[in-house]
């Protein structure tokens, strides 16, 4: 696998993404598999610092437009501002270091990495048709489409295994 193994997972706001996402990765994890995520923050809001008060927080105040702390278990840590909005793969990029087996990316609905689409109402089936790489529809709802791997959206296991196949054929 690797970093190429990437999985986007994209619905509308509330749609439950980020429920869907923690289920997969308890199971992929439980699995062994090392999983990264990338989170796109829709909301207007700041991000909130990790580490107000410490050194690495002393740091970016000092001007640092990056700051990186490692503790003794290898654990990171790493904030940094941009003049620019970076993209997906610029994001994708900075995990190529990482011993990972996979990306589970929430959101960034308009990049064109492989998609499991979160169908919460039937009009957001709209999505299925705009978007690029839509491989797999999750909802709660009785949709009957058979162009598209359908799951329920509880049924995390499933979805699970679905991930590792297409992530092996790679």
């Amino acid at each position: 696998m690797g970093v190429t193994s990437i999985i986007q997972v994209v619905g509308y706001k509330n749609s439950g993404k980020t429920t869907l996402i923690e289920k997969v990765i308890a199971d992929l994890a439980k699995r062994g598999l090392r999983i990264g995520t990338i989170k796109h923050h829709g909301h207007a809001t700041k991000l909130v610092s990790l580490d107000s008060g410490t050194d690495s927080w002393k740091h970016r105040q000092a001007g640092a437009a990056a700051s990186l702390v490692m503790n003794e278990d290898g654990a990171l840590q790493l904030q940094a501002a941009q003049e620019q909005k970076p993209s997906l793969d610029q994001l994708l990029t900075m995990y190529q270091t990482l011993d990972l087996d996979g990306v589970l990316v929430e959101g960034f609905k308009q990049e064109d990495y492989p998609k499991l689409i979160i169908v919460k109402e039937e009009s957001d089936l709209k999505l299925v048709d705009t978007l690029k790489q839509v491989e797999a529809i999750v909802t709660a709802l009785p949709i009957k489409r058979v162009d598209l791997p359908l799951f329920h959206l509880n049924d995390a296991a499933r979805i699970s295994e679905w991930i590792i196949t297409r992530w092996e054929k790679k």
